[in-house]
């Protein structure tokens, strides 16, 4: 009856009396109505805080379950970057390997050039890296 066009917009004493007239009419005793009210503003209390304590589990459970997730993220993070530590070691260790067998090569080059440089014009052994392609072969000249 608040709700009305005609009731709306009357003063607050009208209302009152407009809407006691009305109850009356319908043999409804105004006590009925604030007990109903009251019934009805306690069951939208319990129905809130049953709603509130849902939200707090979905909220504590989803929290868990994320807080689980974080831990997976991380400990797979650490495992990847160990992986990769260890990978990079590997590469420095084998650069290091290469680098040793790179120089004995050298000199084991240097020794065969030597050896041969007494019957050869041109020495045609390699003595450095082979990073370009090799020279062309020349015949052997003895001397």
């Amino acid at each position: 009856m608040l709700e009305s066009e005609r009731i709306r917009t009357l003063p607050s004493d009208v209302k009152r009396s407009s809407i006691l007239v009305a109850l009356d009419a319908a043999g409804v005793d105004i006590k009925e109505v604030v007990q109903d009210a009251i019934r009805r503003d306690r069951a939208l209390d319990g129905y809130e805080r049953v709603q509130q304590h849902a939200a707090e589990e979905l909220e504590s459970r989803k929290t868990k379950e994320n807080t689980e997730i974080q831990a997976q993220i991380d400990k797979y993070v650490t495992e990847q970057r160990a992986k990769i530590q260890s990978n990079n070691e590997a590469i420095s260790r084998e650069k290091e390997r290469f680098t040793g067998w790179r120089l004995k090569k050298q000199q084991e080059e240097k020794k065969i050039a030597e050896a041969v440089g007494y019957f050869v014009s041109e020495n045609p052994i390699t003595t450095g890296e082979v990073n370009a392609p090799p020279p062309p072969s020349k015949t052997a000249q003895h001397s």
